[in-house]
Order: structure tokens, then C-alpha cells, then sequence
């Protein structure tokens, strides 16, 4: 959870009035964020040094062009007219807006393969699993389709 209570810091409403209090903010959220996606070891999404470099920057553009902004709308914001100086802060932003908020579509999905494919459908294909549990989760309610008539 404390990764994803780090992802606040790009919310525009979060942002501190005060100037001082500005600077400070989201410091260590940034550090946590940027270990999640530059873990030691592997490829980095982005250049840490550059987004640590960009943060208050970015932070002062948002508190004076977009303070009222929602997230999504910050990040189209950043990527396509602040991209150029803004680069590593943009590609963050990017990798940010993918992350899932919560797995309740995932646990659904998982319910209703388990409701179709019992002990006596041990045997059904991929395909026709995957037909269907779209009808499941996306057609309309049994009383409204065409057997509740």
C-alpha cells in the first residue's frame, strides 16, 4: 500500500499552497515511486537523476497552469506540451496512469471463471471459456436478455 499511497504526489489537488511547504513536498513519495519502476538490477523506465531534477519544476508548473487539473488531464497536459523539458517527468507520468488502482475487475474475473468452469466443465477449451465469461461480465443481466422474455 505504500506504493500506492506514494502515486498522491501527482495529484494537482495534494499540492501545498505554500511555497516553502512546495519544495519539501513529495520527496520521499518520488524516491518510492521511482524504486518501483527503476528497481537495482534491471532496465530503468526513466532516468532517476533527471525526474529528481524535474521535480520541482514540475511542481511549480502545475501549481501555476493546472491546480485544478485531474490526474489524467495532467498527464496529457505534461506529455504533449511540456514533454521537451520535461521529458523523464512525462515518461513517469505515463507509467503512472498504467498502474491498476485496484484489483476488484481481476478478482470478478476470477469468480466468474470459477462459477463456469466447474469440476463437471473440467474439460472446456480456452476459447469457449473466454466467450463465456465475456457474455458473463459484459452482456446484459439473464432477466433482460432474450430467455428472461
Amino acid at each position: 500500500m505504500r506504493k500506492l499511497s506514494a502515486f498522491k504526489i501527482f495529484d494537482p489537488s495534494n499540492l501545498p499552497a505554500n511555497r516553502v511547504a512546495r519544495a519539501q513536498y513529495g520527496r520521499e513519495e518520488l524516491d518510492t515511486v521511482l524504486d518501483h519502476f527503476c528497481p537495482a538490477g534491471r532496465q530503468p523506465l526513466v532516468n532517476r537523476d533527471g525526474c529528481r531534477n524535474e521535480w520541482m519544476p514540475f511542481k511549480e508548473l502545475v501549481r501555476a497552469n493546472y491546480p485544478n487539473a485531474t490526474f489524467r488531464s495532467l498527464v496529457i497536459h505534461i506529455k504533449t506540451q511540456h514533454a521537451a523539458y520535461l521529458s523523464e517527468t512525462a515518461k513517469l507520468l505515463q507509467a503512472v496512469a498504467l498502474v491498476p488502482v485496484t484489483t476488484v475487475p481481476y478478482g470478478r474475473g476470477f469468480s466468474v471463471q470459477n462459477r463456469i468452469k466447474t469440476k463437471a466443465r473440467a474439460r472446456i477449451k480456452a476459447a469457449t471459456l473466454d466467450v463465456l465469461m465475456r457474455i458473463n461480465i459484459e452482456g446484459p443481466p439473464i432477466a433482460e436478455g432474450e430467455l428472461g422474455k
